[in-house]
């Protein structure tokens, strides 16, 4: 096994799973719909709180990172555009990748 085939075990095994970080959602993006994706979801809105003159007043910014096999889902993710997981509409601001995952920063208003 070289480095690639080990590094997609443990994503698969200990990052994608369920049971230890991970959740399965349905992702809706560019017109398509992706079922059962492994994401890793988390909050960094309090490293990027915007003051109140910058949204309607009641209007919050969640600003979360989600981690996802790049396989998972088979088209380029791009930054500016709008996702879907799980019927919460995200726009993306930030899109990299790391080690097989494609890393979104991810944000949404909220009242």
């Amino acid at each position: 096994m070289n480095f690639s085939d080990a590094l997609e075990n443990d994503l698969k095994s200990v990052f994608d799973n369920a049971a230890e970080f991970a959740k399965y959602y349905t992702v809706y993006y560019d017109k398509d719909i992706f079922e059962n994706v492994p994401i890793v979801l988390t909050d960094v809105s309090q490293d990027r709180q915007k003051t109140a003159s910058q949204h309607d007043e009641g209007i919050y910014e969640d600003v979360v990172k989600a981690y996802i096999r790049t396989s998972c889902i088979e088209k380029k993710i791009r930054k500016n555009h709008i996702m879907q997981i799980d019927n919460i509409e995200y726009s993306i601001k930030e899109v990299s990748e790391l080690l097989g995952q494609t890393v979104l920063t991810l944000e949404v208003l909220d009242e």
